[in-house]
């Protein structure tokens, strides 16, 4: 089980990562926080964004994400892709 953090804020549970090439996903369990961050995970998923629209969201809104592992390890990431699949949500991050 994974946790993500944007900074000092839990965001998801992830109950079983796995790796995705150079990626890792799974599902997520978001918590009450996450619905902060709501328009900018739909925004980040968007096939369709407009580029320009970035400028709305704060440059810190795209930094300090980590993953904490099972030994409590904290892994650095980029902005994770949040999305819903089949009533439930899935992630997908990189690692920096």
């Amino acid at each position: 089980m994974y946790k993500l953090f944007h900074e000092k804020h839990l965001i998801g549970i992830i109950p079983a990562p796995y790796p995705d090439g150079l990626a890792m996903q799974g599902s997520v369990e978001l918590t009450e926080k996450a619905a902060d961050y709501k328009e900018l995970f739909d925004y980040w998923v968007d096939d369709n964004k407009d580029p320009k629209t970035e400028e709305k969201f704060s440059d810190a809104l795209f930094e300090n994400w980590f993953v904490e592992d099972e030994d409590g390890a904290k892994h650095s990431i980029g902005l994770p892709a949040i999305f819903p699949e089949n009533g439930k949500h899935e992630i997908a991050w990189r690692y920096l």
